[in-house]
Protein backbone atom coordinates (compact mmCIF):
# COMPACT_ATOMS: atom_id res chain seq x y z
CA UNK A 1 0.00 0.00 0.00
CA UNK A 2 1.22 3.17 -0.66
CA UNK A 3 -0.11 7.25 0.37
CA UNK A 4 -0.72 9.96 -1.60
CA UNK A 5 2.98 10.76 -2.42
CA UNK A 6 4.29 7.03 -2.86
CA UNK A 7 5.58 5.81 0.31
CA UNK A 8 4.65 2.92 1.69
CA UNK A 9 2.02 2.79 4.55
CA UNK A 10 2.80 0.67 7.71
CA UNK A 11 -0.20 -1.74 8.63
CA UNK A 12 0.10 -0.16 12.14
CA UNK A 13 -1.03 3.11 10.83
CA UNK A 14 -3.57 1.81 8.52
CA UNK A 15 -5.79 0.66 11.87
CA UNK A 16 -5.21 3.65 14.07
CA UNK A 17 -6.53 5.35 11.21
CA UNK A 18 -9.14 3.29 10.76
CA UNK A 19 -10.03 3.48 14.90
CA UNK A 20 -10.13 7.37 14.51
CA UNK A 21 -12.37 7.25 11.11
CA UNK A 22 -14.83 4.92 12.96
CA UNK A 23 -14.84 7.16 16.06
CA UNK A 24 -15.58 10.52 13.43
CA UNK A 25 -18.58 8.39 11.94
CA UNK A 26 -19.71 7.40 15.79
CA UNK A 27 -19.69 11.23 16.80
CA UNK A 28 -22.20 11.94 14.11
CA UNK A 29 -24.50 9.35 15.66
CA UNK A 30 -27.08 10.68 18.66
CA UNK A 31 -26.52 8.59 21.21
CA UNK A 32 -29.82 8.39 23.02
CA UNK A 33 -30.78 6.81 26.52
CA UNK A 34 -34.21 7.18 27.21
CA UNK A 35 -35.63 9.20 24.57
CA UNK A 36 -33.13 11.68 25.49
CA UNK A 37 -29.73 12.50 24.89
CA UNK A 38 -26.95 11.31 27.29
CA UNK A 39 -26.28 14.39 28.71
CA UNK A 40 -29.81 15.47 29.03
CA UNK A 41 -30.15 12.28 31.46
CA UNK A 42 -27.01 12.57 32.79
CA UNK A 43 -28.17 16.16 33.92
CA UNK A 44 -31.73 14.59 35.17
CA UNK A 45 -30.37 12.04 37.16
CA UNK A 46 -26.76 13.49 38.29
CA UNK A 47 -27.94 16.84 39.77
CA UNK A 48 -30.25 15.14 41.95
CA UNK A 49 -28.10 12.20 42.83
CA UNK A 50 -25.31 14.58 43.70
CA UNK A 51 -28.17 16.81 45.91
CA UNK A 52 -29.19 13.82 48.13
CA UNK A 53 -25.45 12.76 48.41
CA UNK A 54 -24.39 16.48 49.86
CA UNK A 55 -27.56 16.99 52.12
CA UNK A 56 -26.99 13.57 53.65
CA UNK A 57 -23.43 14.35 54.34
CA UNK A 58 -23.99 17.76 55.58
CA UNK A 59 -26.36 15.71 57.88
CA UNK A 60 -24.14 13.33 59.07
CA UNK A 61 -21.45 15.94 59.52
CA UNK A 62 -23.70 18.41 61.47
CA UNK A 63 -24.83 15.81 63.31
CA UNK A 64 -23.50 16.81 66.86
CA UNK A 65 -22.98 20.11 66.29
CA UNK A 66 -23.35 21.39 70.16
CA UNK A 67 -25.03 24.38 68.95
CA UNK A 68 -28.15 22.39 67.28
CA UNK A 69 -29.19 20.22 70.63
CA UNK A 70 -32.19 20.97 72.53
CA UNK A 71 -31.95 22.14 76.50
CA UNK A 72 -34.33 19.89 78.63
CA UNK A 73 -35.05 23.32 80.64
CA UNK A 74 -37.00 24.49 77.29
Amino acid sequence: MTSDNSRPISKGWLFAGSIVSNFQKNLKKEIVMFGLPVSTTLLVVGVPAIWVLYTLGFLWVTKNWPGLKRNAER
